[in-house]
């Protein structure tokens, strides 16, 4: 899927959308990768959505959940094992999602906005983070989190060390501390220039949530060898 706004839109009117799984898609040139909605004239909400063992490559965002215009809560999204190169703008952004995941996943050469909660507009909705961690990043600058943009406890933190700390900082949000297994390593990557997105590196290997190996893998193997 490329050249196009978003690659996968899930929209929430005036019912559920649940049990949903994305997976084993190559996305690339998009503006988003995944955009998650509510609508504000309807009761919607979204529920157990998975992301995992997606190539996601030249996007301004991977994920958009903009969730907050229902009075319905929208939880349980979870991205896992899947490859993310070359992000321009916000890796996630988030409003009105509960219980979030982010686990497994490859980033190289993302933007430093990693991950942004917004503040909700609809009081009735909420951020929180279930578990974020078991990731491998590859970038220049230190990746930043910014937790409840527009709010009164908004804050920025930069860099893993400063992430670990930020439930201690009036984040009640994050449920566990976040980023404590994640990996800053390069994951040599088999052959980029041609789109192989295959990890080579070690670091890569085992080093998963559960001893699971990060990147996007299918059956065992990995996946982002180019299409013939």
């Amino acid at each position: 899927i490329s050249n196009t706004a978003a690659g996968v839109t899930l929209a929430a009117g005036g019912g559920s959308v649940t049990d949903v799984a994305v997976n084993h898609n190559r996305l690339q040139n998009l503006e988003q990768g995944i955009h998650l909605q509510s609508a504000a004239q309807g009761a919607g909400w979204l529920e157990r959505v998975d992301a995992y063992g997606n190539v996601v490559t030249d996007v301004g965002q991977v994920l958009t959940g903009d969730l907050d215009a229902s009075t319905a809560q929208s939880r349980e999204v979870r991205l896992y094992n899947n490859t993310y190169v070359d992000v321009s703008g916000i890796a996630y952004r988030i409003a009105g999602l509960a219980d979030f995941e982010n686990f497994n996943n490859l980033f190289v050469r993302a933007s430093d906005d990693f991950l942004v909660t917004v503040e909700p507009q609809n009081a009735a909705t909420q951020n929180s983070i279930a578990f974020s961690d078991n990731n491998l990043i590859w970038q220049g600058a230190a990746p930043a989190w910014t937790l409840q943009l527009g709010g009164p406890a908004g804050q920025r933190f930069i860099g893993l060390d400063h992430w670990r700390d930020a439930r201690n900082q009036g984040h009640p949000e994050l449920v566990t501390d976040p980023a404590a297994a994640t990996v800053w390593a390069d994951p040599q990557f088999a052959d980029e220039a041609n789109g192989d997105y295959r990890p080579l590196g070690t670091a890569t290997i085992g080093t998963g949530r559960n001893g699971e190996n990060i990147g996007a893998h299918f059956d065992g193997q990995d996946v982002g060898i180019p299409i013939p």
